[in-house]
């Protein structure tokens, strides 16, 4: 299944694995691209509600494409 935006690829591998640490990467690629706020808010407020680590990562792999 693709990404919501397709169009945002964030690089996981190798970088800090801190939840906060890659919503932030995420919302900055997100911003870099044009994607709007309001998008944005949605994904970090989805990612505050994450019941775990885990899920977090599912939930940003379903909205930008991870390498």
């Amino acid at each position: 299944m693709a990404p919501k935006f397709p169009n945002v690829t964030v690089k996981l591998v190798g970088q800090d694995g801190n939840v906060f640490s890659v919503m932030g990467r995420v919302s900055d690629a997100m911003r870099k691209v044009g994607v709007s706020q309001a998008d944005i808010k949605a994904y970090e407020e989805s990612i505050f509600k994450a019941k775990s680590y885990e899920d977090a990562l599912c939930i940003t792999m379903e909205t930008v494409n991870c390498r």
